[in-house]
């Protein structure tokens, strides 16, 4: 019977022994990362800006990503007295300018100690065009039936287009594992001009 109780006392040292080495064994969690679609919009030097883009987690807290902005307005030289000829399709005839940036960049984030409300920084490059109404001339529209079928200036479209660095301080808000937002402003210093902003972000897929 002293047998029998001091190999059950063995057997349940053992077991007890293996346990506490199982507990102290850190546990790996399978790694997710996070890739989500973001849609923003920019209040900008030049007027107001939208854009898609999407982002993809690397390692140590750095990401990658793509984007596109754009934004079609009113020309800004656009004359006075300028009247628009035959309209076709809708629209009120006014020419337009046209913006488009083009962007590569990688991020980083920071203090990820708080998974809800996490700073960064974001930089790359953008490919600029910019398709602009210039050189309006005056002319006569003449009379008769037809002569409200043109504009009474006749004007060029003017094409730049350009490399420029992206520069974006921003705070990421992380609402839930599939939803969130973000608040930035960037600057993109190019040959063309320079462009700054500020901008808010609504961010869908696989945050955290």
């Amino acid at each position: 019977m002293k047998h029998y109780l001091s190999a059950l006392l063995i057997m349940m040292l053992a077991l007890s022994n293996g346990k506490a080495q199982d507990t102290s064994m850190p546990v790996k969690q399978k790694n997710k990362k996070s890739f989500y679609l973001n849609l923003n919009s920019s209040y900008t030097n030049k007027h107001f800006i939208y854009g898609i883009g999407t982002s993809m987690a690397l390692k140590n807290n750095w990401s990658a990503g793509i984007g596109i902005k754009w934004a079609v307005f009113h020309s800004d030289e656009v004359p006075v007295d300028y009247e628009p000829g035959l309209i076709l399709f809708g629209g009120d005839g006014i020419p337009n300018d046209i913006y488009a940036f083009y962007s590569i960049s990688i991020a980083k984030d920071f203090n990820r100690k708080c998974q809800r409300i996490i700073p960064g920084i974001e930089t790359g490059l953008t490919y600029l065009e910019n398709t602009t109404a210039k050189n309006y001339i005056p002319h006569d529209r003449g009379t008769g039936w037809f002569s409200e079928w043109s504009s009474n200036y006749d004007f060029s479209y003017e094409k730049k287009r350009g490399i420029g660095v992206l520069i974006k301080p921003k705070l990421k808000f992380v609402l839930s594992k599939n939803i969130g937002f973000e608040t930035s402003a960037w600057t993109i210093f190019n040959k063309i001009e320079n462009y700054y902003g500020v901008e808010v972000t609504l961010l869908i897929g696989r945050l955290n």
